[in-house]
């Protein structure tokens, strides 16, 4: 057990750490920490535990607010390059297809949507050499007042002046440090897919009653697209459904979603109940910190969970900066300070769009639906300009 107080950091002393700044998992969260901090002028080493990259076979939708951070580790324009520049924005649809609101982008910045391979791609492009390390499964880290010892599941050990935990929703640093930190089922499951067709060119996202299907143009002419079902938690029945049961399910749905599911290859559609936890009172311990989804999990409803974690990279680096490698301490809890009310109030948010998103109510859902047509724009930019534009 790591030898940390969950309470309160630990002393520092005023000498600059000669040991780098270790960063646990190699995902969206970890790889963009590491590049931020590496041209923050800080020696960072991202540690993930699969041998191979492996990044889920899905897309993933980019917001303003993403873009804006990437802009300063100069990954922007490559990203828009490499990605879908849904330029009206997100619609909203019923089930036979016709509009009840639409999310434009703002800030004159269209939402990108990218393979996430692709974007795992571009991340591990920009680290500096050797500084990403696969098959390092952390196994246990121990804290000092002058830096971190972390053991991996080789048995391997290696020093650090820091680490940062961006191990996901499963964070081994985060059940820890604070192992009262339970997961919540949302009280639906979702399947994720690619298609090879391309049969419209603008992202909407249609809800029925109970149920929900989003459709997001890719490069090259593909299809991502994601399908929620209200469900118990662990539904084996669901678990073990065919692709055509689950085009079956969406039947009702106007085209192309059944076509859709049809033409992705079985094995690689991906199955996962969607869950989250309440925001935790704390990201920073002294010298370990939780960024990402290891410390904001959140539903997939607001498409901000990769954006929050790359804008968690770019917050680190400047607190850094500001602090100096001396001060490392006192930049992860400065972090702290300026992320955990923003993203504690996107976690509940999110949580709160999938309740209205997937009621099971018919007669709900019809007044759901009317709300939707008779809200005024101006409102609908009011939310967006929240999760868009921080500052």
């Amino acid at each position: 057990m790591p030898s940390v107080s969950a309470t309160a950091p630990l002393p520092q002393e005023n000498k600059r750490p000669t040991a780098p700044i270790l960063i646990a998992g190699g995902g969206i969260a970890g790889l963009a920490t590491a590049i931020a901090l590496q041209q923050a002028g800080f020696d960072a080493i991202a540690y993930e535990r699969s041998d191979e990259v492996q990044p889920a076979g899905a897309g993933i939708i980019l917001a303003p607010n993403a873009l804006r951070a990437l802009e300063t580790i100069g990954l922007a324009d490559r990203i828009r390059r490499a990605g879908y520049s849904c330029v009206e924005g997100m619609a909203i649809t019923n089930i036979k297809g016709n509009a009840l609101a639409k999310q434009a982008s703002t800030l004159h910045e269209p939402l990108i949507a990218i393979h996430r391979a692709e974007l795992h791609r571009l991340l591990l492009g920009a680290l500096q050499p050797g500084t990403y390390r696969p098959g390092h499964g952390l196994a246990s880290f121990e804290q000092r007042h002058d830096g971190v010892t972390v053991t991996f599941e080789s048995r391997q050990r290696t020093e650090g002046s820091g680490l940062i935990s961006a191990e996901g929703l499963n964070s081994l640093v985060r059940s820890q440090l604070l192992p009262g930190t339970r997961l919540r089922y949302a009280g639906y499951t979702c399947w994720r897919g690619i298609a090879p067709m391309q049969p419209q060119g603008i992202c909407t996202e249609t809800w029925g009653v109970g149920s929900r299907f989003g459709i997001v143009p890719l490069p090259g002419g593909a299809t991502y697209w994601y399908a929620l079902i209200n469900a118990s938690a662990r539904d084996a029945e669901l678990a073990e459904l065919t692709r055509s049961e689950l085009a079956a399910s969406f039947h009702h749905y106007h085209e192309p979603v059944a076509t859709l599911i049809e033409s992705t290859p079985e094995d690689a559609i991906i199955h996962r109940d969607i869950v989250d936890f309440a925001p935790i009172p704390q990201f920073a311990f002294g010298r370990v910190l939780l960024i990402g989804d290891a410390a904001h999990a959140m539903t997939p409803n607001l498409g901000q969970g990769a954006c929050q974690a790359i804008e968690d990279a770019i917050c680190l680096a400047e607190c850094m900066k500001r602090y100096g490698p001396a001060g490392l301490a006192e930049a992860f809890q400065a972090f702290e300070s300026l992320r955990r009310t923003r993203t504690a109030a996107i976690v509940n948010r999110s949580r709160a769009v999938g309740r209205i998103a997937q009621l099971g109510n018919p007669a709900l859902c019809h007044l759901r639906d009317a709300a939707l047509r008779l809200t005024p724009a101006s409102a609908t930019r009011k939310q967006l300009q929240f999760l868009y534009d921080p500052r």
